[in-house]
């Protein structure tokens, strides 16, 4: 079965990354920004994840994605292949509708091609490392190092800022 996304809005973190699980995109031109936006509030991005972003996309753009949390909007985002289509949203058109109708239109012309199989198997080699990796157990301590070093970071800036002050 081939998945498609309707993005109605903003898609950050884990909703991009959610979507870009999917085998189509459809975005909707007028209201959406997509981020992925871990970067900001201190979160890593486990293995499984990033290489699942990798698969999706070209270098330049996984590097421009992942290192500077840039907020793509729908032109950016097409052009750089975060997504598959924009639907133009007309003046007094629902969004969301438009959007929703539109991969409801894709998913019924690529319903036929799960019936033999053949999809299911080409999908598995195609996506068989990111399978694997996603399998992988993420060290039990990740998030736990993150927020130590967050910590010890804080403490250094808290003494420097009393030091300053005597």
């Amino acid at each position: 079965m081939q998945t498609i996304a309707a993005i109605n809005g903003h898609c950050f973190a884990g909703g991009l990354c959610l979507a870009l699980a999917c085998d189509w995109r459809v975005l909707r031109s007028d209201r959406a920004w997509l981020s992925m936006n871990e970067l900001l509030f201190g979160a890593p991005l486990p293995a499984g994840m990033a290489s699942l972003l990798s698969l999706r996309l070209p270098t330049s753009v996984l590097s421009k994605v992942m290192l500077t949390a840039h907020r793509y909007v729908a032109t950016d985002a097409i052009q750089d292949g975060l997504v598959d289509e924009v639907v133009e949203v007309k003046k007094g058109e629902d969004g969301s509708e438009a959007t929703v109708r539109r991969a409801e239109e894709v998913a019924r012309e690529r319903a036929g091609f799960a019936e033999s199989g053949v999809l299911h198997l080409m999908k598995r080699t195609l996506y068989a490392s990111t399978l694997a990796q996603l399998a992988i157990d993420e060290p039990p301590n990740l998030f736990e190092s993150v927020e130590g070093e967050r910590e010890a970071r804080v403490r250094q800036l808290v003494a420097a800022e009393v030091t300053a002050k005597l």
